[in-house]
């Protein structure tokens, strides 16, 4: 029967943890939660806002260009009638720019809420308008997210955005 002796290597002495390990390491989190509530029964696309005039932007800066970015957003809304309405829905889009670059869409919905198919005056709760997304960075610059919005029709619609609730935003970086 052979003995076998324990290595008398310490925690302290390890200097690396094998690469299997490092990948999908969570690196930094940043979140941002937003409470600003905005009504609006525009059909074109608006910014979400965390003030008046403010855009709602989440950033992160990731210190790998291999590194993945995981972004999570929530946002509430909900469709305040303002008549007999029958169709109220609303289209989201999720947004990325990499440093000082422009805006371009990542993630869209088709309209989406409640339609009726007779008129009647409705009662509804808040929606949540999930988007998650998971993305190589290929950056070590700045990547901001932002959302926008817009009514299906102006008539006898008023989109609210964070009626009585709020919106979020979970940036983590992930080791590539």
């Amino acid at each position: 029967m052979a003995i076998i002796k324990p290595n008398n290597n310490t925690i302290s002495a390890i200097t690396a943890l094998p690469a299997s390990i490092t990948t999908g390491k969570v690196l930094q989190v940043v979140y941002s939660q937003n409470n600003y509530q905005k009504s609006s029964s525009s059909t074109s696309y608006q910014d979400m806002e965390s003030a008046s005039g403010t855009v709602w932007e989440t950033a992160i800066t990731p210190s790998s260009t291999s590194s993945k970015i995981l972004c999570s957003m929530n946002i509430s809304w909900y469709i305040e009638p303002t008549g007999t309405v029958n169709d109220s829905r609303a289209a989201f889009r999720l947004q990325k720019k990499i440093g000082s670059g422009s805006y371009g869409a990542e993630l869209s919905t088709p309209y989406t809420g409640l339609y009726f198919h007779t008129a009647q005056k409705e009662d509804m709760a808040n929606f949540q308008q999930f988007f998650e997304l998971l993305l190589t960075s290929n950056t070590t610059s700045e990547v901001k997210f932002k959302a926008d919005y817009k009514s299906l029709s102006t008539t006898n619609n008023n989109l609210v955005i964070n009626y009585n609730c709020r919106s979020t935003c979970t940036l983590m970086e992930v080791a590539g």
